[in-house]
């Protein structure tokens, strides 16, 4: 199952301690990460991948489940796309910043090392929020 990664993801993260932390592994397959929580493989697009491209333009191309305009360099990317459900977010997350008892650690390795497995979101220019969310100022604007 492939994913299209939403930005923002840290913000959504659930706080607390979870009764049973399931074996979960992340697997950093180039352009995207792979995540293995107990035999229930999903496949994660890099957010790197969509740099720069507008949420409204990825949403337009995923109406079909084929990211074939905004991606059609790579034939690889082309099919099964999804956006995630918030739910998936949150457990993926949690998963990769809870140690083994449930608890969140987040600390600034941690986020390093999810920003080098699932990528990052702001250009060199640094957009912030706008990039984050995929959008540009034109879709906020309302601007065709």
């Amino acid at each position: 199952m492939k994913i299209l990664s939403i930005a923002m993801l840290l913000c959504i993260l659930v706080t607390g301690k979870a009764q049973a932390v399931p074996i979960v592994e992340f697997i950093d397959n180039g352009r995207t990460t792979i995540t293995n929580i107990e035999g229930q493989m999903t496949e994660w697009l890099d957010l790197t991948e969509t740099l720069d491209i507008s949420f409204n333009d990825i949403t337009a191309d995923l109406a079909d489940s084929v990211l074939d305009e905004t991606l059609s360099e790579t034939s690889e990317f082309s099919t099964g796309w999804r956006y995630a459900q918030i739910f998936e977010i949150q457990f993926m997350a949690f998963n990769f910043f809870a140690d083994i008892s449930g608890t969140l650690i987040l600390n600034e390795s941690n986020m390093f090392d999810f920003i080098q497995l699932f990528g990052n979101t702001l250009d060199d220019v640094g957009n912030g929020a706008l990039a984050t969310m995929g959008m540009s100022g034109t879709d906020v604007a309302g601007v065709p």
